[in-house]
């Protein structure tokens, strides 16, 4: 079933696990395809992409609606990936 990102964003906010799974699954395959464009390892890319959900969701109730909810997220993930390969160096 489809739902608004209003809908998604607004359960994720109430902490309902419903809506946070919902949202999680909506922007996976997108997520997990930019960090294996970084990293070869699909376990890296999971660590990657499970720290940059879970910023997503400490943040989200700052999410404005005045842009993409696909950017919005995209930006934490590449932040994630970021801070990822700066605690490498």
């Amino acid at each position: 079933m489809q739902y608004s990102e209003k809908e998604m964003v607004e359960g994720c906010v109430r902490n309902e696990r419903v809506w946070q799974e919902a949202l999680y699954r909506r922007f996976f395959p997108a997520m997990i395809q930019m960090c294996m464009r970084y990293t070869s390892d699909r376990e890296t890319a999971m660590e990657i992409v499970n720290a940059g959900f879970l910023r997503v969701f400490k943040k989200l109730h700052t999410f404005t609606f005045s842009g993409s909810l696909e950017g919005w997220i995209r930006r934490i993930v590449f932040h994630s990936i970021s801070d990822h390969f700066k605690s490498r160096t």
